[in-house]
Formats: C-alpha cells, structure tokens, sequence
C-alpha cells in the first residue's frame, strides 16, 4: 500500500511538473512576442541611406495610378542642359578666325564694346563678347560689328528624348545639321541700326557676309586678310562696275543719287589690284 501510494504521488508530481513546464512555455511565446510587439512600437524610423560622394542623385516622379518612377538627375538635367544660339563664352578667339581676319587680332577698343542682347538672336554658340569688333559706321546710322563664336548653330540641339514623340522623328532629322554647324566656328556681320540689328552668318574658315546691301548703302561686306580691294558689278547696264577699298576687313561702296542699283557681281582684288577670286557672278536672270 504504502509503495501504491508513493506511485500515485510520484506520477502526480510528474504531472504537474509537465502542466507548469508547458505553461511557462506557453506564457514565454507570448510574452516574447508581446516584448517585440511593444518594441515595434518605438522603434526608431530607418535614415534614409545618403548616396556616396560623387554618385548621381535621383529624382522620383510620381505617376498617376502607378508606383512612382525614379529618373536619374543627371538624365532629367540633359534634357536641360544641350547647346542653344546665343551663349556666350570666355574664351579667346579660335586662332584659325585670326588668322583669317585681322580686324579680330587687334587690341579692344572702347567702340567695340557691345552688349551681347543688341546684337539680336545670332545663330552662333559660345559667343566670344571679349572678340567682337566694330569695323565701322554704315549710312541710316548703322554700326558694323564682327561676331566671332565658338559654333554656328541656328537652333536648340535639344535630344530627341526630350522633345514629345510625335516630333521625334523631324528633330533627329534636324539634329544631323545641327551637329554639322556646332562642329564649325561660326562668325557674323552685325549691322545695329536704330530700328534693330541685321546680322549676315556663316562658318569660318569661309566666306562670310561677302557682299550685302543695306539702307543707303548700294553694297558694302567683309573680306579676309590679302583682299586690298573689291570690284563690284550690278544688275543692268546702266550702272558700271565700282570699286571699294578694304579696310580693317570691311568695305563699303559710297551713297549714290537716286535708287541704289543692285549689286550681284563682286571680285576681291590684291592690293596691286590683281584678281584674287571672283566670289560671285551676275548671271542672266540678275544683270
């Protein structure tokens, strides 16, 4: 009897030792829990993570209806950043263009100083304000500048990216010019009269603003360094051939009475009046 009855009391220990060994695993999972739970709740925010020196940030966009997209910075500030006509530069003037005119190799002078914005919208990139050069007083009260840039480029070379698709097309096309001017030095004559600027543009080395014709003026134009004179001819027969002098690359026929005949014709003469080119012919339909 008495060992029944350590039995009995041996295996009830055993028991309870069972139940409260389970209890207290039990309570422990939940309080393990109810511990991460409470510390959830003041967990400190993440930082966001800070890029690393050098790296190109990003821009996130938000979209209508849809996660948001992250575009780079760099790839949104290029459809900001591209050459454009009327920039201008600090930075000496290509010395192929000085070497072609020498009106841009003499020191700057008071009168040649101009503000970049009265010179119109020239199709030049990397205006060279420090090169400009005024070569002289036109009739109607007009002043001749000569504009030197880094580029000749008539308009934006905005990335076919950045324009909407339905014109995408057109600016590709319209690019492959533009890469051919930006890839020239570009340089204009600039007449500033009272009313506005009339500007003639082109690619140097090359022949620029050649032969113009202006209020007042029968013709007038630029010439490179070795032209001493220029002949011009014009449209008719009742008006000879007349002859200028080229001075500090410019030259200008005088004022005649009446209506100015129409110039079509020019030759570019040594300064022993030899024929160094013939730049332009009258043809039929002209004289």
């Amino acid at each position: 009897m008495t060992r029944r009855a350590g039995l009995i009391a041996a295996s009830f220990v055993c028991a309870w030792t069972l139940v409260c060994v389970g209890t207290l695993m039990w309570a422990g999972t939940f309080a393990w829990a109810g511990t991460f739970a409470w510390a959830g709740t003041f967990a400190v925010p993440a930082v966001p993570a800070v890029p690393a020196a050098g790296a190109a940030a990003a821009r996130v966009v938000p979209a209508v209806g849809a996660a948001a997209r992250v575009v780079p910075a760099r790839a949104a500030a290029s459809c900001r950043d591209y050459p454009r006509p009327g920039t201008t530069a600090a930075a000496p003037v290509p010395a192929l263009v000085r070497a072609e005119y020498g009106a841009l190799r003499r020191p700057r002078r008071p009168a040649d100083r101009i503000a970049v914005p009265r010179l119109g919208r020239l199709p030049e990139s990397g205006i060279l304000a420090a090169g400009i050069r005024m070569l002289a007083t036109v009739p109607a009260g007009g002043r001749a500048y000569l504009v030197p840039s880094l580029h000749l480029l008539a308009a934006p070379m905005r990335p076919v990216r950045c324009v909407p698709p339905a014109q995408r097309a057109r600016q590709a096309s319209l690019l492959a010019t533009l890469r051919r001017e930006y890839a020239q030095h570009g340089l204009c004559l600039v007449v500033v009269y009272r009313r506005g600027p009339v500007d003639n543009c082109g690619a140097v080395p090359g022949t620029v603003a050649a032969l113009l014709r202006g209020a007042g003026a029968p013709a007038f134009g630029i010439a490179p360094d070795g032209v001493g004179s220029v002949t011009v001819s014009f449209r008719g027969k009742r008006q000879p051939p007349l002859s200028a002098a080229v001075h500090d690359n410019f030259w200008l026929l005088p004022s005649t009475a009446g209506p100015a005949p129409t110039a079509c014709g020019l030759v570019w003469r040594a300064p022993a009046h030899t024929v160094l080119r013939t730049v332009r012919r009258c043809t039929p339909d002209t004289s």
